[in-house]
C-alpha cells in the first residue's frame, strides 16, 4: 500500500524540518494512538542519515533508521519487522517540503509493505493505516503552528 498525505502549513521549512528531525520529541506533538506510542532514538549523537531510532507501537517494537537525511527538504525513515518464516513488514516514510510563500507544502508519502502471504491482510488494516498517516499530518500541522 502507497499512498501520499498533504498539509499546507503557516511556517517556513525549516520550522517543519527541525519538528520531523527531532524523532527523540515526537512524543511531545504527537500524541499516543491504537497503534503508535512513541519514539525513542538509538543512536547518542544528533540526527543524520544512518541514525538508528525504535518506533514502540501496541505490540511491537519496529526498529528504523533515516534513510534519506536532506536539510531542511527531504527526510525519510524506513522500518522493518521480523516476521515468522525470515519475512519482513517494511515501512518507508518520506516527507518532502516544498516552499509556499511564508509557508511550506508538506507530502508525506508513505509505504507499507507486508510478506505475500499476508498481503490480503492490507485490506482490514487500508482504513487503520490512512487515519493514523492523516492523524500524523494533522497533529504536525498544529505543533509546527503553535
Amino acid at each position: 500500500m502507497e499512498r501520499d498525505y498533504e498539509v499546507g502549513i503557516e511556517r517556513p521549512v525549516e520550522d517543519v524540518f527541525a519538528v520531523l528531525s527531532a524523532v527523540e520529541k515526537y512524543h511531545e506533538w504527537l500524541p499516543p494512538s491504537d497503534i503508535y506510542l512513541r519514539t525513542e532514538l538509538a543512536d547518542d549523537e544528533p540526527i543524520k542519515q544512518g541514525a538508528k531510532y525504535v518506533d514502540i507501537q501496541k505490540g511491537a517494537k519496529m526498529p528504523g533508521e533515516v534513510h534519506i537525511y536532506e536539510a531542511p527538504r527531504r527526510i525519510g525513515f524506513r522500518q522493518r519487522l521480523k516476521m515468522p518464516l525470515g519475512s519482513q513488514l517494511k515501512v518507508r516514510i518520506e516527507y518532502t517540503l516544498i516552499a509556499d510563500g511564508n509557508g511550506t507544502h508538506v507530502v508525506r508519502h508513505h509505504v507499507f509493505q507486508l510478506p505475500l502471504l499476508l498481503r490480503p491482510a492490507v485490506l482490514l488494516l487500508r482504513f487503520k493505516i490512512i487515519t493514523e498517516n492523516e492523524r500524523i499530518v494533522a497533529a504536525l500541522k498544529r505543533a509546527v503552528e503553535s
